[in-house]
């Protein structure tokens, strides 16, 4: 069962609003709350204490770990050679059944001839560091967890994408969070109650 929120806003509005549908789903009743995101910190950085006292599951979206390692292949080895190919390939593998450590040294073992690849792994090294705890994905599918957030970005193109972002729409300001919010109402099942009240 799947409700939506949406908003223009910054990040605390949109923290906010995530918040309240949580709360509007049971999250107080709730024994653990998934945490399913990308990378970006201003969510990891606010909703875990935001359910303080309950059992929190951070997921970092699949797609994200997986997109750098090809990206960083491409830097390291050159667009469109076997050996990025196979080495982005071995790593996702890797990754996907939850040997985040095997693919860390993979990393550190890199020896990028060019200062764009030495800059794409010390990004990267960074990156997988701080989010290893949250990229276990072969015990994560294993206990039935998405580790993707293919309903999500759905959602961005069905609730927002058509409605926003078709040929000829033109939207205000003050126009389109009314547009998004009923949007947003009728895709979580809610439309026939608003019109009620």
């Amino acid at each position: 069962e799947k409700t939506y929120t949406g908003t223009f806003g910054d990040a605390e509005v949109c923290v906010g609003k995530v918040l309240a549908e949580a709360k509007a789903r049971g999250s107080d009743e709730a024994e653990e709350i998934v945490l399913l995101s990308d990378g970006g910190g201003w969510l990891w950085n606010r909703l875990p204490e935001a359910f303080a006292g309950k059992k929190i599951k951070e997921i970092l979206d699949w797609c994200h770990p997986s997109e750098r390692l090809t990206e960083m292949a491409r830097k390291v080895f050159g667009e469109g050679t076997k050996e990025a190919k196979e080495w982005a390939d071995r790593q996702r593998d890797l990754l996907y059944e939850g040997d985040t450590a095997e693919v860390m040294e993979a990393l550190e073992d890199l020896k990028p001839k060019t200062p764009e690849g030495k800059e794409q792994v010390q990004q990267n090294l960074g990156y997988f560091r701080e989010h290893e705890a949250r990229m276990n994905y072969g015990e994560l599918r294993a206990q039935g967890y998405f580790i993707g957030s293919g309903v999500i970005e759905s959602a961005c193109k069905h609730i927002v994408g058509e409605r926003f972002k078709r040929a000829g729409m033109r939207w205000s300001q003050e126009h389109a969070p009314k547009i998004l919010a009923l949007r947003v109402c009728r895709a979580s099942g809610g439309w026939d109650g608003f019109w009620n009240e």
